[in-house]
């Protein structure tokens, strides 16, 4: 019998993270990270508080508002999926100040909660909490892990391998020509990093380097 896929959602929010963070396409570093539900809730103490990264030269402002709203949905969901389960709710109220445990008593809770839905085949309820958990890990890694675009330079010619193209298998369409030269535009904690990077040899230049060759005598 197949799993319900709220256990793996469930699994993303309060396991522990092991990352390969790209700072640029030849810069990367491996990184093991608390459970998402513990990250959030960092994030939520820094920004109330004013301490934690985001209070650094630069960074945007604290995202207390977002964070708290989001942090007061999970535990206000999960709580409710429990009272509806007729779960005893009191193990998980108790004040969490250890910054260590990992994940919250509310990851723990939703992980319980999730696992008596399944259990006692209340699909409709397994599945309402699967797509919340599926959004909550959009949105928190989203916050957490910074934004990436990536759009072909169209004509750019790739001053290392000389390519202009490159094929893309896509379902549906078979093999089409794309850009080989595409400007990667990322937001990481609030920094703008732009560069251009060749997707068929893997050449890349930062913007600013760029521009200060292009200044150069």
């Amino acid at each position: 019998m197949r799993q319900h896929p709220v256990h793996d959602a469930i699994a993303a929010l309060t396991r522990r993270q092991r990352r390969t963070i790209s700072v640029t396409p030849t810069v990367h570093y491996r990184v093991t990270a608390p459970s998402l539900l513990a990250q959030l809730r960092a994030e939520l103490a820094a920004s109330t508080t004013g301490t934690g990264g985001r209070t650094i030269p630069t960074s945007r402002p604290p995202i207390a508002t977002d964070v708290l709203d989001l942090w007061t949905e999970i535990v206000t969901s999960t709580h409710t999926w429990a009272d509806v389960l007729d779960v005893d709710r009191r193990p998980y109220l108790s004040p969490n100040t250890d910054p260590d445990t990992d994940p919250p008593p509310v990851g723990r809770l939703l992980r319980h909660v999730a696992g008596l839905a399944t259990s006692r085949g209340l699909d409709q309820m397994a599945d309402a909490i699967w797509l919340a958990a599926t959004r909550w890990r959009r949105q928190i890694t989203t916050w957490l892990h910074g934004v990436q675009e990536q759009r072909g330079v169209r004509g750019a010619q790739c001053p290392d391998c000389e390519a202009t193209h490159v094929t893309d298998d896509r379902p549906g369409d078979g093999r089409v020509l794309i850009p080989a030269v595409v400007l990667v535009d990322r937001d990481l904690d609030g920094n703008r990093l732009q560069w251009l990077a060749c997707l068929a040899c893997g050449w890349s230049r930062g913007l600013a380097d760029l521009a200060t060759a292009g200044a150069a005598p």
